[in-house]
């Protein structure tokens, strides 16, 4: 898993002939079944490959799961970003078979299989997203649905900009700055992105240390999962109006602003991740107007994972995160969805150490961890760290 990163793909095999031979087979039709989208993520800290997981991931798309709308995968060379994404399945993609055959080698990678449940079946609808921020390429997929980034395209702007106008270190009603980000396709996912990166923007001037962006995820996170308040009244505007009053709670002439602080510093009330609760049976189940936010985010320094799960009445499938840290002594690993195995002995020195994050295990023979409801988790150098983790070890994003 060790070594260089891999060469230029030959984009040129990608031509438009070949791509029309893909066709999605009979048994990829959409189901009754209430499913949404998969999740697979890589940290590590020396750069290695992601064929073996990504060939167990793809076949998700259309062959063991039925995941057919579509697929992405970003991942970085330096500060440098490659993106490929695909509206056929993934497992009938000749793009996908190309990078589960081709050793490409990094530090950080997130790809995405789609299940649409908003949002049309159409290109610019296919995750990973990805955006340009202090000369940093983000790249964002998400697993779920926000009722809350639900709007009719004439109304994104308006929502853009009362949220942007009231996550401002002094949020300010009157402002009339158009929001720097906005969602290209029509998708719940990319303008939960969108509203993030607007969010970043206005509070800070340059990338912000791990910690900082941590608590900046965490904080937008919880405005997307909240059912009542401020945040939830700001994103159900669907117009350019001006937000709450001072008088009103919210600003920097209220008694308890609902919002962080610049230092990052928050109200303990209305702490979305970070709290890592406990699901278990019924609790699983989520009515269908709730929120289901699982996300990578990463700005090829680190990748964020953060678990907000959720299972829709009628449905048997639970969405939610999992992960495994792989170091040494390292031992042989076997995919679930197609008959591959490695020894992962033969191909990783001592000092290798990679996380993988997947939507549901990848392997059948190794010991994933479960993240619960609340958890949010920056992975650094193949580390799962939490908030704890960060202010211990004083990290930050260069």
């Amino acid at each position: 898993m060790r070594g260089r990163s891999g060469a230029c793909l030959c984009l040129l095999l990608f031509l438009p002939g070949l791509l029309g031979l893909a066709r999605r087979p009979r048994s990829m039709r959409r189901t009754r079944t209430i499913r949404m989208c998969q999740l697979l993520g890589m940290n590590c800290n020396t750069p290695t490959d992601f064929t073996f997981s990504f060939t167990g991931f793809a076949a998700r798309g259309g062959d063991t799961d039925t995941h057919a709308d579509g697929w992405g995968l970003a991942f970085y060379e330096g500060r440098g970003c490659r993106s490929f994404v695909d509206n056929l399945p993934s497992s009938a993609s000749p793009i996908a078979e190309i990078l589960k055959s081709y050793p490409i080698k990094t530090l950080n990678m997130l790809a995405h299989i789609r299940k649409a449940t908003c949002g049309e079946l159409l290109l610019e609808n296919v995750h990973p997203f990805q955006r340009e921020l202090w000369g940093r390429s983000w790249v964002f997929a998400h697993n779920g649905d926000v009722p809350l980034c639900r709007a009719p395209r004439e109304e994104v702007a308006g929502v853009m900009l009362n949220y942007a106008r009231a996550t401002a270190p002094i949020p300010d009603p009157n402002a009339q700055a158009s929001p720097t980000f906005m969602p290209i396709g029509d998708t719940d996912s990319e303008m939960a992105f969108c509203l993030l990166l607007n969010r970043l923007a206005g509070r800070y001037n340059g990338m912000p240390n791990t910690l900082e962006l941590y608590d900046e995820v965490n904080a937008w996170a919880a405005d997307l999962t909240a059912d009542d308040g401020i945040a939830a009244e700001i994103l159900r505007r669907r117009n350019p109006n001006p937000i709450p009053s001072p008088d009103d709670n919210c600003g920097p002439n209220a008694s308890t602003s609902p919002y962080p602080e610049p230092s990052g510093r928050r109200d303990p009330r209305r702490e979305g991740l970070g709290l890592g609760l406990s699901l278990d049976g019924e609790d699983r189940e989520v009515a269908s107007d709730e929120p289901i936010l699982n996300f990578l985010l990463s700005n090829g320094e680190v990748l964020l994972a953060g678990c907000w799960p959720g299972q829709r009445p009628g449905s048997s499938v639970f969405n939610g995160l999992h992960y495994i840290v792989r170091q040494a002594p390292f031992t042989q690993a076997k995919l679930v969805d197609v008959d591959v195995d490695i020894d992962f002995a033969e191909v990783t020195t001592p000092d290798d150490r990679v996380a993988v994050i997947a939507t549901v295990p990848l392997t059948d023979n190794e010991r994933w961890t479960e993240m619960q409801k609340g958890d949010l988790l920056v992975f650094e150098n193949g580390r799962a760290l939490g908030r704890a983790d960060i202010e211990a070890s004083g990290a930050v994003v260069a």
